[in-house]
């Protein structure tokens, strides 16, 4: 029975779907007409995890023109910087606004890299309140956090129930990523799903299609992929085949090699 690679479930939500999503970030540098067709080409080549943020420019306002026609079509997942209650309930508003939905799938912590960060959503008053009044009425299903930094994440997780978790990974973070004590297990044992960024790191590895196919090969749901690399990804998800443990330990050494290490992770 041949295994299906191309399609996976978000943790314990009810998304199951290809592991390439459409980043805001990719269609913010570009003219509306052009970012309203590749969302189109998006959904009908079955790219339906939509990801953005109230900081990408005007990406919001470019998928809001696609999802008012193919709402139904499309796992919708947004996200704040905002720490306090006030600032997040007002940009979940503009978001919905802007989106030209009612309703958000995945509502994230945007960039939560700090301790500073953690303590301030959490606190009273904090923006955790705006988001478990949204998801009591309805108006998110699932709650997530993305960041910069696993270690961060760890902490986020074991202080807030979340769904979802968005965290690079690559040669630079799978020490951080993988293991027994890493974010990858930490996340899987609390029925989470896991969103990777940064696959090749900033546009930086080489062979694409290897970094792509190296992170595919972990035990994550999706990638995010960065600015013009959305259609390359969705080739090599097409195409994916697991990378072997022979052919994951030749590309980490090729990047060992070949690349600067992280300075902190």
């Amino acid at each position: 029975m041949q295994v299906d690679h191309t399609h996976r479930r978000l943790g314990r939500t009810d998304r199951v779907g290809f592991v390439v999503g459409l980043g805001g970030i990719t269609l913010m540098p570009m003219e509306q007409d052009a970012a309203v067709r590749l969302g189109h080409e998006a959904i009908d080549i079955g790219a339906t995890h939509f990801d953005v943020a109230p900081t990408y420019g005007d990406a919001q306002a470019k998928m809001g023109l696609v999802l008012r026609d193919r709402r139904d079509e499309v796992f919708l997942s947004c996200k704040t910087i905002a720490r306090d209650a006030a600032t997040a309930r007002a940009e979940l508003n503009e978001s919905l606004r802007l989106l030209q939905t009612d309703r958000i799938d995945l509502y994230q912590f945007h960039a939560l890299d700090t301790d500073e960060d953690l303590d301030a959503v959490t606190a009273p008053g904090g923006a955790l309140e705006v988001f478990l009044d949204a998801r009591r009425a309805g108006i998110v299903r699932y709650l997530g956090v993305t960041g910069h930094y696993p270690r961060m994440h760890l902490k986020t997780i074991e202080r807030i129930e979340l769904d979802t978790v968005m965290a690079p990974l690559n040669f630079r973070t799978l020490d951080t990523m993988s293991g027994p004590e890493g974010l990858i297990a930490a996340a899987r044992a609390r029925g989470m799903g896991l969103i990777a960024i940064k696959a090749t790191t900033r546009g930086e590895l080489k062979p694409t299609e290897d970094a792509y196919r190296f992170v595919l090969s972990q035990d994550i749901d999706i990638t995010m992929p960065a600015g013009k690399e959305f259609r390359e990804a969705v080739e090599i998800a097409q195409r994916f085949r697991p990378m072997t443990d022979i052919e994951q330990q030749q590309f980490l050494a090729h990047c060992r090699s070949n690349y600067e290490p992280a300075k902190r992770f």
